[in-house]
């Protein structure tokens, strides 16, 4: 929080975990503020493609051939994936 400028806004997009400690105060000084969304809209989704493509950012993905979906799942469900958490 403390990188937020007076009247900021933390904006998460998704699942950050299970929870996210923070004190109170750091709320109130500043007037900041904490906003949430299962996903983005298109607007949003749209910048932030347009900042990856500027910034040359890709995804690192892993391809599974059908075969081995179930396979997939159960180690997705595991967490036995990179930059995955259950």
């Amino acid at each position: 929080m403390s990188l937020l400028k007076t009247g900021g806004v933390l904006g998460l997009v998704g699942s950050p975990g299970d929870e996210i400690k923070l004190s109170p105060a750091s709320l109130i000084r500043g007037m900041k503020t904490i906003s949430g969304s299962l996903a983005g809209g298109v607007k949003e989704t749209r910048e932030m493609l347009d900042f990856c493509a500027a910034h040359k950012i890709h995804p690192n993905i892993d391809i599974v051939p059908i075969q081995y979906a179930n396979e997939a799942w159960e180690r997705l469900e595991k967490g036995d994936v990179m930059l995955r958490t259950p």
